[in-house]
């Protein structure tokens, strides 16, 4: 744009027509020119408000994910947690069942302790009983 411009000579200086002629030229440029400024400008604040949304949503994504993090990681500590205590709990519960396993074997081989020290008694009462019957019906058959 800044060419050197060399105007025809003319009886008083410059010849008018042609200094017009390239005032007018380069007022055009100047204007064309000044419109491109404007629409660059135009797009470097659209660009730059397209980048500032961008870096906000970001921004937002970010801390979004950070509390999302924050949460998956507590929500496993508490899922271990509840893990922890479930086996806990289940180990406490078996304990309590074998404890409760072995009284009732013990109680089992005592009842048949019990059952066959009866049984014992009920087959010496039977033979005392049959005993005692044979004696009475030989004494009624005596008489």
């Amino acid at each position: 744009m800044a060419q050197e411009k060399i105007f025809g000579g003319a009886l008083y200086g410059y010849q008018k027509s042609q200094v017009d002629e390239y005032i007018k030229k380069m007022n055009d440029e100047m204007t064309k020119k000044d419109k491109e400024l404007a629409d660059l400008k135009q797009v470097v604040l659209e660009v730059q408000n397209s980048y500032n949304l961008l870096k906000k949503e970001t921004g937002n994504m970010d801390s979004e994910r950070q509390k999302i993090a924050k949460a998956l990681l507590k929500a496993e500590e508490k899922a271990d947690e509840v893990i922890k205590n479930v086996h806990a709990q289940a180990e406490q519960e078996k304990r309590v069942l074998e404890e409760t396993l072995e009284k009732e074997r013990e109680r089992i081989v005592d009842m048949k302790t019990i059952v066959k020290s009866l049984k014992s008694e009920v087959v010496s009462m039977l033979q005392h009983f049959e005993g005692s019957i044979s004696a009475i019906e030989g004494k009624i058959e005596e008489s």
